[in-house]
């Protein structure tokens, strides 16, 4: 069932309302707007509307519910849900958006819970038609009912129902009914119940990359949010509901407690991903978590104040802190060169300064965790903490299976141990297995929710499943807690970019200290100016940038990979391919950003790209641009229009090479859109140039192909294409000494160019 449509849905009636909020940006009205949109039928415009208006207001309930309905008017269930959630926890008296939650519940096929929403909300409007029909629905018999009566209690209600809407995200009582969590996959479209096209997240990367034809537009199946996640131990799930006194007893019995979001189909980059998570994070993050290690200190010395301070250095895992940590850590074993779980708290930390910021730490690592390994009356965590250490060491080398088996025994000897759960999702992260890895890092937050480098992978995995919201709230979280923690602002800069906030001046003051002695994070500052650069259409900037992150020789996948990723948008396709080499040895071949890097160097040769699997949607700006040209290769301009809706209009409009690549989604340019990219082809701008070429090749005119790719030969990932199309022009554009001095230079950057397959043939009567 619909909600009811009201009258006004003319042309007309629209346009007043529209009039209204257009004169004034900062006004309610569009929420009514809104409705009235919803009303005619035009939801996708409504959900834009809803999304200004919010901007504008974010907390107001009305503005909430009519984006909920909106999303719910597009089959959009789990946004629309997690939108609605957060608004009845805020305005636990507002029946509107139980109601509407309710319909989203009910269409979800959960009668159960739905009934239970409806119940409440035919409560808090007992004479409201729709509720009364949509309780109908979900098997209940709605009652005539007097309104309800204010009391003295009144603020036991809102309690309870903010405490209702707590419990929305737990998992359900019947473990039949639970979903497992799972990677995000793209899949031929097979729409949202078939499962049997579904990808194993194990499966190899390189299924993306299959030669044929072109594909329809993908789907993408985006991982469920994660479960609620409790503050302090324990960790074990609650048994059952809580009594919530004063609410409908289906509520009580079964109710809103349980729901957990399905997993359904919606179109490339269309994921708006979930916020509740980073919520909930931030929420345990503002609790005092107690320290993971046991301050366990030989007496006398002062070593106990030593001990402790070196457990909350090593628990904000800042290189700062990490350093000073080492240096307690050393102070301590001196003085007393039994203590072994000293010692295998200082070979943990030396194992964190090499594998995350690159410090030359890994064999002292080693002599510390072989000293703790003879240590007397081992302990499930020091044997846990160690197992840790040597996955860690495996990783730095590159030795995944060594790395997997040490993190199985960690675990396996103390499953609550935080270090050991951070190792082995660690190894799950780095061979594709993002839902394994979530679970682990749950389980660490959950044991420890002060754990910096637990809270900081937790932001890295939800970056690398899309999801650019959520890792920035964890990742405020732990600067809150941390505030010289150079990676975390790093990754805070990173994630902002990709929700189109901008994070420059995040990054700009841990990059000018900590930058100068670690090499992770000099790459990573690079790599952050790199990007802000590219984006703004400094192409000299980007690439000095990228190359600086590369000679910083850093030992992590992920910046390698990212660094590869950039250098193949650029057009340095073949130092993109070492990049991405020396990222593969230390990852697996279903790595999200190896993954990204390597479709990013295929299409810069020229090479189709069909997409059958994926471990991430894309959330960079960089993996943005990459999905956007997959999208174009595989299905033209309808493919890339439906890639575009579902990044939004500030994503593209902040990318200048996205900007432009996104005009190809029209058939026709509008007169505004040619002329800027006339105007910047004019002024040296490839991307700019490769697309009006695009345009010039789909209305048949091949002179203004070869004129328009004659200035597309370098500085961006299709330049090959660009080569392609200009050879296939007339002659005449081409003979040109210039234009084959540049193809022979592309030749140079790009040796596997499927368009230049020996060197550029220069006819005798050429220059």
């Amino acid at each position: 069932m619909r909600l009811a449509r009201t009258a006004d849905t003319t042309d007309e009636g629209l346009e007043r309302l529209r009039a209204v909020v257009s004169a004034n940006p900062r006004s309610t009205a569009f929420v009514a707007f809104a409705h009235r949109l919803c009303d005619a039928g035009r939801a996708a415009e409504a959900e834009e509307v809803c999304r200004q208006g919010l901007a504008q207001h974010p907390r107001l309930a009305t503005g909430q519910v009519a984006l909920g309905r909106a999303l719910l008017e597009r089959a959009r269930l789990r946004e629309a849900q997690d939108v609605l959630i957060e608004s009845v926890k805020a305005n636990p008296e507002h029946g509107d958006g139980f109601r509407v939650l309710g319909e989203v519940v009910l269409r979800k096929g959960d009668l159960v819970r739905a009934r239970a929403i409806l119940e409440h909300a035919e409560e808090l409007m007992p004479h409201d038609g729709r509720v009364a029909d949509l309780l109908v629905q979900a098997g209940g018999a709605p009652a005539a009912r007097a309104p309800r009566p204010k009391s003295d209690f009144e603020h036991t209600r809102v309690a309870n129902a903010r405490a209702l809407a707590d419990h929305m995200h737990e998992a359900p009582a019947d473990p039949n009914n639970a979903k497992t969590p799972g990677p995000m996959l793209i899949a031929p479209d097979a729409g949202p119940a078939d499962d049997a096209t579904t990808v194993s997240n194990t499966a190899s990367a390189h299924a993306w990359f299959a030669a044929g034809p072109a594909t329809p537009p993908p789907t993408i199946r985006p991982v469920p949010p994660a479960a609620a996640l409790p503050p302090r131990l324990p960790i074990a799930p609650t048994p059952g509901p809580v009594p919530l006194h004063g609410l409908p007893r289906a509520a009580v019995s079964g109710g809103l407690a349980g729901l957990v979001p399905d997993a359904q189909a919606v179109p490339v980059g269309g994921l708006r991903p979930p916020v509740v998570a980073g919520f909930l994070l931030v929420v345990a993050l503002a609790t005092t978590g107690a320290v993971y290690f046991a301050r366990r200190a030989p007496q006398g010395l002062g070593q106990v104040d030593l001990r402790a301070q070196m457990m909350r250095a090593l628990a904000k895992g800042s290189f700062r802190q990490l350093l000073l940590a080492k240096e307690l850590g050393t102070r301590i074993v001196a003085a007393a060169p039994d203590d072994a779980d000293t010692e295998a708290a200082l070979a943990l930390t030396n194992a964190f300064l090499a594998v995350d910021y690159g410090m030359p730490t890994e064999a002292a690592a080693g002599t510390s965790a072989g000293h703790a390994e003879t240590g007397r009356n081992a302990s499930a965590e020091r044997t846990a903490s160690l197992a840790a250490t040597r996955a860690l060491l495996a990783l730095y080398a590159g030795d995944l299976r060594a790395a997997r088996e040490h993190a199985a025994r960690g675990v396996a000897s103390s499953p609550d141990s935080v270090v050991a759960l951070v190792a082995s999702e660690r190894v799950k992260n780095l061979v594709g297995d993002l839902g394994g890895a979530r679970i682990d890092l749950e389980r660490a937050i959950a044991r420890d929710p002060d754990f910096g480098t637990a809270v900081l992978d937790w932001a890295i995995l939800w970056m690398e499943m899309g999801d650019a919201t959520t890792a920035a709230g964890s990742l405020r979280g732990i600067i809150g807690n941390s505030r010289d923690h150079a990676r975390a602002h790093l990754l805070l800069a990173e994630a902002e970019r990709a929700a189109g906030v901008g994070g420059a001046r995040s990054f700009a003051e841990p990059c000018r200290d900590e930058g100068k002695e670690s090499r992770n994070l000099q790459a990573a500052c690079a790599l952050g100016a790199a990007a802000d650069a590219r984006m703004t259409g400094d192409r000299v900037l980007a690439l000095k940038q990228t190359k600086v992150a590369i000679a910083a020789a850093p030992t992590d996948p992920r910046l390698l990979a990212v660094a590869a990723q950039q250098l193949a948008l650029l057009g340095e396709i073949d130092l993109a391919a070492g990049a991405v080499e020396k990222a593969r040895r230390l990852s697996g071949p279903a790595y999200a950003p190896v993954v990204w890097a390597e479709a990013a160097i295929r299409l810069g040769r020229g090479k189709k790209v069909t997409v059958v699997a994926a471990l991430q949607t894309a959330v960079s700006p960089e993996t943005r641009l990459v999905a956007a040209r997959m999208a174009y290769a595989a299905g033209g301009l309808s493919s890339l229009a439906v890639a575009l809706r579902g990044f939004g209009a500030g994503p593209v409009a902040a990318d200048a090479d996205l900007k432009d690549f996104s005009v190809l989604a029209r058939e026709r340019p509008l007169p505004s859109e040619r002329a800027s990219l006339e105007t910047r082809a004019a002024t040296g701008h490839p991307m700019a140039a490769y697309v009006l070429g695009r345009i010039a090749q789909r209305a048949g005119d091949l002179k203004a192909v070869g004129q328009m790719m004659d200035g597309a030969l370098s500085g961006h990932g299709d330049a090959c294409v660009a080569a392609g199309l200009l050879l296939g022009a007339p002659t005449t554009v081409h003979r040109s000494a210039a234009t084959q001095r540049a193809l022979r230079a592309l030749k140079a950057r790009n040796a596997g160019c499927e368009a230049l397959g020996g060197p550029p043939k220069v006819r005798p009567d050429e220059p």
